[in-house]
């Protein structure tokens, strides 16, 4: 399936490259939860909703068992505005919907459910989702293709916050609550703090069932995977 509304299409990336300082450096795509990993289980979700998608991993040596393209930044260390710029770069839709790999609670309806809630975009260059608070959260919306030039101006002058190119563009804010879903399909872990709590949430690990049917080569889980260390400050 690849999302079409009139004659525009829309891939998917999945950001998979940052540091991840606040976790002590641990690889969160690698994050185990439940059955699988971080990553497995937005691929699993995410995989089934577009005919292409694409893997962020920054400029640092990574290489995921996983049958998607991985994508370098070409911007090396430029955080996520860099990760998305190279996605978009690399993508052949017309645009895409951006996650975070540290977002396991993500269900891959709330694509289908934007795309279908937005139509076209057209005159919108970027559909971000708030949450209840009304916060944005720029690591979970979609990006037109088009945005690419504003992106590049903004790291060639040092300008890093993806929340700064929005006063460049055409922006619309579209509250989690009115796709049917709630706070949850949004949630960043962060810490070493916010993982252990949800580790230790058994009813929502319980309604988190993995589906993995969407890959042909499962990543290779380790369960002695090393636990996050707490960020320096």
């Amino acid at each position: 399936m690849n999302w079409k509304t009139s004659a525009m299409t829309t891939g998917i990336g999945i950001l998979a490259g940052g540091g991840a300082r606040r976790m002590g450096g641990v690889d969160k795509a690698m994050l185990r939860i439940g059955e699988g990993t971080f990553l497995e289980r937005i691929l699993g979700e995410a995989a089934p909703q577009s005919d292409e998608l694409l893997i962020s991993v920054g400029s640092h040596e990574k290489n995921y068992p996983v049958p998607f393209p991985q994508i370098r930044d070409i911007f090396p260390d430029s955080g996520a505005i860099g990760g998305i710029l190279s996605l978009l770069e690399a993508c052949t839709s017309d645009r895409l919907f951006i996650i975070a790999c540290d977002m396991p609670c993500f269900k891959g309806e709330l694509i289908s459910r934007v795309c279908s809630f937005v139509g076209n975009t057209e005159g919108i260059d970027v559909v971000v989702l708030t949450d209840s608070k009304g916060k944005r959260h720029p690591v979970c919306g979609l990006y037109r293709k088009s945005v690419r030039k504003t992106l590049r101006k903004m790291i060639e002058a040092g300008e890093y916050r993806i929340t700064d190119a929005y006063a460049r563009l055409r922006v619309r804010e579209l509250p989690i609550s009115e796709t049917g879903f709630d706070d949850c399909a949004l949630t960043n872990i962060n810490t070493p703090e916010s993982y252990r709590a949800l580790c230790n949430n058994s009813l929502r690990l319980r309604k988190m069932p993995i589906a993995l049917t969407a890959l042909t080569a499962p990543i290779a889980s380790n369960p002695e995977h090393p636990q996050p260390r707490a960020a320096k400050p």
